[in-house]
């Protein structure tokens, strides 16, 4: 008897272990984390606030999740492995694929990653992100490397959605999805912006009208003003003397304006990426790293 029961003590033991580790790796409902998360503390905490603010924004409007993350280690994890983990685990993701894109500054390794998700696999081209920020990844301007890639992303998702794709070439792949997301996503944006477009001429009509209408009826009411034809009716003979003349210097204003440098596509050393894999969650995700 207590043979039985050491034994099934044990097997709860290990069930037990076994749902703890298995809890461990499910993949939250909701999102866990904001979708700016500067574990490494190299971005400024004003631009934070502002770089979180558009993240919300962009994402929302957008229907795919922009996320920037930080770190000062991977733990031993590949960039891309850090990235797929902290997407899939934090539960980041909009829609029943979780679309979204995730750039990962790493600070040792010095590596940068940029993951898609879901849609987000067939919009962007992760390479082309990279290029976008590599200038001022590689100068240390944090901040402008989170704005510029929200720019990217941005110009990645309207060019897709026009149909252009790598370097202006028009794509025909996915045929079915490009549809649907022009209809929901790039068309809604479209749309919203005409709808302002064509209030605000309406608002500048009327109030044009209305102000001509006032101002012909101060008109009338100026009797007494007649209109000068010539410059010298205005102007009195020996009224004004300069008795001292001299330069003065006021102020020096000097501009500078670096010179810009190419980049190659694969400048800085080692580069990874292309196609799709699965991460450990189970998900497929798209991706490139870069050394900087």
């Amino acid at each position: 008897m207590k043979k039985i029961f050491a034994v099934m003590t044990a097997a709860l033991l290990l069930i037990s272990v076994f749902m703890f580790f298995a809890s461990a790796a499910v993949i939250p409902g909701e999102r866990q984390l904001p979708r700016l998360t500067d574990g490494a503390d190299i971005i400024d905490d004003m631009d934070e606030q502002i770089i979180l603010s558009l993240l919300d924004a962009e994402s929302e409007l957008y229907g795919m999740d922009m996320v920037i993350a930080t770190v000062s280690s991977t733990d031993g994890k590949s960039v891309e492995e850090y990235a797929d983990d902290f997407y899939d685990y934090n539960g980041f993701g909009i829609g029943e694929d979780a679309s979204g894109v995730i750039l990962l500054i790493s600070m040792q390794p010095r590596q940068v990653h940029v993951g898609t998700c879901g849609q987000a696999i067939y919009v962007l081209d992760e390479d082309a992100i990279i290029d976008d920020i590599y200038s001022s990844l590689k100068s240390g301007a944090y901040g402008a490397v989170c704005q510029e890639f929200i720019d990217s992303v941005e110009a990645g998702i309207n060019g897709y959605s026009q149909g252009i794709y790598d370097d202006g070439n028009y794509d025909d792949y996915n045929d079915d999805y490009y549809d649907d997301f022009y209809v929901e996503q790039y068309l809604y944006k479209k749309n919203k912006s005409s709808n302002y477009i064509g209030i605000g001429v309406i608002s500048l009509i009327v109030g044009f009208i209305a102000a001509s209408i006032v101002v012909s009826s101060m008109k009338k009411k100026m009797i007494t003003v007649q209109p000068k034809n010539q410059a010298g009716d205005y102007y009195v003979k020996d009224s004004m003397v300069l008795s001292v003349s001299e330069d003065r210097f006021v102020y020096r204003n000097i501009k500078r304006v670096p010179i810009p440098k190419s980049e190659p596509h694969n400048t800085g050393g080692g580069h990874s990426g292309g196609g799709t894999h699965i991460s450990s969650s189970g998900r497929s995700h798209g991706g490139s790293s870069r050394s900087f």
